[in-house]
């Protein structure tokens, strides 16, 4: 097992770990939808129609069915939050083996793949990090969407008088839209650490494969945690180099928000109708999803490879 060169550090070179992400996403989509779909079979099922009603121009029986205060909905939103909650949590997994997968192969250069079962095995060993920095990433992304969002209505209420009702809105949405896109900035940033800390993972174990016990035991000692190590990473990182990065993960983000505007238009000329239209906006559905996999892929691979710079000792 060798490291990939930053430089040779490419998401298109490791084709069979973005389609087992996507996979994966697609499995676990399917458990997260269960509850919503028996809650709807439940209430459509025996309707000459069935679910065809929900997609009427007006939304009335939608609207209707949302609003139903019975057992059924309490069950299926309850079970869909938990089972999201804990997708959450097990998404740092593949997410592991995805990361392990860009920074190391086998063979010249690292161009050969790990394998899944050596990537899922260091994703393991990687899940507290990531786990850790997941947490550390969504109390900020918190902080800026709260202050941003409070900063937003406190102009609006402060400045209505001046710029009238919708102006002051419109300011509104601007900042917290601005809060959006710095949370945004923040999960991209930490996603370096991320790298780096599955790179201190893999690293650790590669440094030691040909050594005896004694002298793996010796280069362990004092060596910081892959958490440590991924903080101080995303600050060796600053400067040129991250506002290129943040660069680099902006268009993709943008290009993702395009493609998901695309489905959305899909699936409004295509929903409600069954046959050839349902299977052709589940495709579209699924074009969507592994287009946005393959751009997140391909920006891990960037802030991977900007981890391995940056990372004092790989």
């Amino acid at each position: 097992m060798v490291a990939v060169p930053p430089e040779a550090m490419r998401a298109r070179r490791r084709p069979l770990a973005l389609l087992a992400t996507w996979g994966l996403e697609l499995a676990w989509s399917l458990v997260v939808a269960t509850p919503g779909h028996a809650w709807a079979r439940a209430a459509w099922g025996a309707h000459p129609d069935g679910d065809a009603v929900l997609w009427t121009p007006g939304g009335g029986d939608l609207l209707a069915w949302l609003a139903d205060e019975g057992a059924g909905r309490v069950v299926a939103v309850r079970t869909t939050v938990a089972l999201v909650a804990l997708g959450i949590v097990l998404a740092q997994a593949p997410l592991g083996a995805l990361l392990a997968s860009l920074a190391f192969g086998r063979g010249d250069a690292g161009r050969r793949p790990l394998g899944a079962a050596l990537a899922a095995g260091y994703a393991m060993r990687a899940f507290v990090p990531l786990g850790s920095l997941f947490v550390i990433a969504s109390v900020l992304q918190g902080v800026a969407l709260v202050t941003f969002g409070l900063s937003g209505a406190a102009l609006e209420g402060a400045l209505a008088g001046r710029l009238g009702d919708g102006g002051a809105f419109t300011l509104r949405v601007v900042v917290s839209a601005l809060g959006v896109v710095i949370a945004g900035a923040i999960g991209a940033v930490v996603d370096v650490g991320r790298a780096a800390a599955v790179q201190a993972v893999v690293g650790a174990d590669a440094a030691t494969t040909d050594e005896d016990a004694e002298v793996a035991a010796a280069l362990r000692v004092g060596r910081p945690s892959p958490i440590v190590l991924g903080l101080r990473t995303i600050w060796a990182s600053r400067g040129k180099a991250l506002r290129a990065a943040l660069f680099a993960w902006a268009w993709r983000a943008a290009l993702g928000l395009a493609l998901v505007g695309l489905g959305a238009a899909a699936a409004d000329a295509l929903g409600g109708r069954a046959g050839s239209a349902l299977a052709a906006l589940v495709l579209a559905h699924q074009a969507v999803v592994l287009g946005r996999t393959a751009l997140r892929a391909s920006w891990l691979a960037r802030a991977s490879a900007l981890a391995a710079r940056a990372l004092p000792a790989r």
